[in-house]
Parts: C-alpha cells; structure tokens; sequence
C-alpha cells in the first residue's frame, strides 16, 4: 500500500510596487536586457485562480511587500490600520 503525500503549493509576491496595469519591465537574461509583460494585479489573480482551482485547500498565496510603494496611483489611496 503507498502511503498518502499531501502537498502545499506556495505562490510568492513581492516588490509590485503598485503596478495595477500590464505593463513592460525589464529582466536579465543570458547577460541582455529583455523586456517582457509583467504585473498587473488581474492577471496575478487569474493566475492564482488558475492554481487555485489546480490544487484546492492547498494553496498558500504571501504578499512579501512592497506592494503599494514607489508608485504615483499608490498615493490616491487611503489606508486603515487594524489591529
């Protein structure tokens, strides 16, 4: 009889800097700049979704920081602290 494996999968967020949109960034690969879509918070959900949906009860999603920093549409909101 195989034993029974359970799995966690871990999905990590971090430095979006408020970048609600799609938008172009730049990365290194093989020692070039190359430029490709990135952030946008929709697309980050549909993704998790799409995990989610993959492997439900098992999914943890961390927001690492850093995500409402450095960003002019940062400054419009308004935030609560709760403790």
């Amino acid at each position: 009889m195989m034993k029974s494996r359970n799995s966690l999968t871990v999905i990590q967020l971090n430095d979006s800097h408020a970048y609600f949109d799609l938008h172009q960034e730049m990365f290194w690969q093989g020692g070039q700049a190359v430029y490709r879509p990135a952030g946008g918070y929709a697309r980050i959900a549909a993704v998790a979704k799409q995990i989610r949906a993959a492997n439900p009860e098992r999914v943890l999603f961390c927001d690492c920081g850093d995500t409402l920093q450095n960003k002019n549409s940062s400054r419009c909101l308004t935030f609560s602290l709760v403790y």
